[in-house]
C-alpha cells in the first residue's frame, strides 16, 4: 500500500487533483493499492495558531518555549486513536481529527489501524502531497526486505545523528513495523513533528533506519539538469517546490513527461 498524507487547505488540494492523481497515480492506480488519507479542516482560529505554532518552532529563542508547550500538549491530549471512515470508491480515508502539525501523529496512528485491521499489506511506503512515486521501481525495492521483520527504511535525515530519522516525504514500513507501532500505541511520543516522532519510537524498541535514494527536484531548471540515468535510478522523487507560487504541479507533469519519454524510447 502507499499512502499520501493530504491537508485540507491549498496549494495541497491542487497538488493533489492536478500533480499526483493526473501523474503516477493515475499510471499505477490499478497496479498498487494508493490510499489518500486525510483529517478534517480545523476552525479558523485553530488553524492560524497552528500556522503560528509551526512557524516559531524553528526559531531560536521561541522555538524552546514551543518545545515546552509541545511537551505539554502531549501530556493533556488523548492517547486514544481517532475513528476513521473510509470511502473505498474514492480510496480515501478520512480520519476524524483536526488537520493540523500538532495532530500528525495521531492521524498516523489511524492510518495505522487501518493497514493492520483492514488489509493483508505486506508494507505500507507513507509520502506525501509532494512526492511523485515510480511505483515498479518501489516495488523492486520492497522485495528486497522481509516483511515479517521490522523494516524501518527511507531517506535518513541525519544519519550520524544519535537521533537520525526517515523523513516522511518517503518511509517504507513493513507490516511486522507499523504492528509494533499499533500494538504500542500507548508509548508513541505525540510532542514532535511525525517523522522524527516514529524516528523516536522506532529507537526505543531498538529499529535502526535504512537509508534508500530520493532525487530532489525543487524547480524545472534542477530537473531539467538531471540526466535520463539519474532519473531511471530513482524511484521517488520529492517535488516541493522552492518558488512562490509553488510549481510543484508544473514539475510532476514535466518528470512525467520525462520518464514516460524513457520508457517509450
Amino acid at each position: 500500500m502507499v499512502s499520501i498524507t493530504q491537508a485540507n487547505t491549498e496549494p495541497w488540494l491542487s497538488i493533489w487533483k492536478e500533480g499526483q492523481e493526473k501523474t503516477w497515480m493515475m499510471k499505477y492506480n490499478k497496479k498498487a493499492t494508493i490510499l489518500n488519507y486525510k483529517s478534517k479542516a480545523p476552525p479558523k482560529f485553530l488553524a492560524k495558531f497552528d500556522v503560528c505554532h509551526e512557524k516559531y518552532r524553528y526559531h531560536g529563542k521561541i522555538g524552546k518555549y514551543v518545545s515546552i508547550f509541545d511537551k505539554i500538549f502531549a501530556l493533556i491530549t488523548s492517547k486514544k486513536i481517532p475513528k476513521y471512515d473510509y470511502i473505498e470508491s474514492a480510496n480515501l480515508l478520512v480520519v476524524d481529527s483536526y488537520s493540523m502539525y500538532l495532530l500528525t501523529n495521531k492521524r498516523n496512528l489511524s492510518l495505522f489501524k487501518f493497514f493492520i485491521e483492514e488489509t493483508e499489506c505486506d508494507f505500507l511506503f507513507q509520502t506525501n502531497t509532494s512526492s511523485y512515486v515510480e511505483c515498479v521501481k518501489l516495488f523492486e525495492v520492497v522485495e528486497n526486505f522481509d516483511p515479517k521483520s521490522y523494516v524501518y527504511a527511507g531517506y535518513v535525515v541525519e544519519p550520524q545523528s544519535a537521533r537520525a530519522f526517515v523523513s516522511g516525504a518517503g518511509r517504507l514500513l513493513s507490516r511486522a513495523s507499523v504492528e509494533l507501532m499499533y500494538r504500542h500505541y500507548k508509548q508513541f511520543p505525540h510532542n514532535n513533528l511525525e517523522d522524527v516522532s516514529i524516528g523516536d519510537f522506532m529507537r526505543k524498541f531498538g529499529v535502526k533506519p535504512h537509508h534508500l535514494k530520493r532525487l530532489d527536484l525543487p524547480n524545472l531548471k534542477v530537473l531539467k539538469s538531471t540526466s535520463d540515468q539519474e532519473l531511471s535510478d530513482n524511484f521517488l522523487f520529492r517535488c516541493k517546490s522552492d518558488e512562490i507560487p509553488r510549481k510543484d504541479v508544473i514539475i510532476m507533469h514535466e518528470l512525467h513527461n520525462r520518464l514516460n519519454q524513457n520508457l517509450i524510447n
